[in-house]
């Protein structure tokens, strides 16, 4: 917002001499102010976030040990542990994962969007609306392929618990399938699951690319757009120089 105005004064100068060097050299300071206020609220956020996720760990892990503690003896019986640890890992992992990014990431980026809107908004409300529809557009495209590689990577967790928890069973009791000389056995089960999994993941990363294509797509169509509108203006005076970068 602030290098509209600076690099105004520097056109004013260079084209008749009517710039203010003091008032230039106060704009830039207030920029530099501005970042390093940006630089601290975000600093101050990801700690924040950080420090959330922690907590949402140490919660998540209690509660699920706190149920499996409680588990009657027969759900031993049929369930392999490695399994359950992984389960355990993934679920927590994911929940950090997500929150860490929304307070870090996604609750920063909607604020600093609306503003920037907003500033279009006052200067031109074209370009303004133009920057506003890019992000309904990535939404429902995310959305859709969330929906997608979601339903997929249910098969792949699956396949994933089973097969770990298998790989811990086994080397917890490495004597046993040594003694029944299972090593073959238990690596051909291995390279099948993961055969598997990375057909399920093949699907998932053509379906997201495809996606990701057209959510460049809309921007680049949408940047267009914007450009022809931003030069155009300036090309006949409504818009400064300033204005335009």
């Amino acid at each position: 917002m602030l290098s509209k105005f600076i690099v105004d004064e520097i056109v004013a100068q260079i084209q008749s001499e009517g710039g203010d060097i003091e008032r230039l050299i106060f704009l830039i300071i207030l920029a530099f102010v501005m970042n390093f206020l940006s630089l601290a609220i975000t600093t101050v956020s990801d700690r924040v976030g950080d420090h959330f996720g922690g907590r949402i760990r140490k919660f998540l892990t209690e509660r699920f040990y706190d149920k499996v503690l409680k588990l009657p003896q027969s759900y031993f019986d049929s369930e392999v542990s490695g399994k359950i640890v992984n389960q355990l890992s993934r679920g927590i992992s994911s929940t950090q994962q997500f929150l860490n990014t929304a307070t870090n990431f996604i609750l920063p980026t909607f604020l600093q969007s609306a503003f920037t809107i907003a500033v279009l908004a006052y200067y031109n409300l074209p370009i303004a609306f133009f920057t506003f529809i890019l992000f309904p557009i990535y939404l429902l495209l995310s959305y859709y392929s969330t929906v997608k590689w979601g339903k997929e990577e249910v098969k792949k967790n699956q396949i994933e618990d089973s097969t770990r928890g298998r790989i811990q069973e086994v080397i917890s009791n490495i004597k046993l399938v040594k003694g029944f000389i299972m090593e073959k056995v238990e690596f051909g089960t291995l390279s099948k699951n993961l055969d598997k999994s990375n057909k399920i993941y093949a699907v998932q990363s053509r379906t997201f690319h495809i996606f990701n294509f057209f959510r460049g797509l809309s921007l680049n169509i949408i940047l267009f757009a914007i450009n022809i509108i931003v030069f155009y203006n300036t090309f006949n005076g409504s818009l400064s120089i300033g204005e335009m970068v």
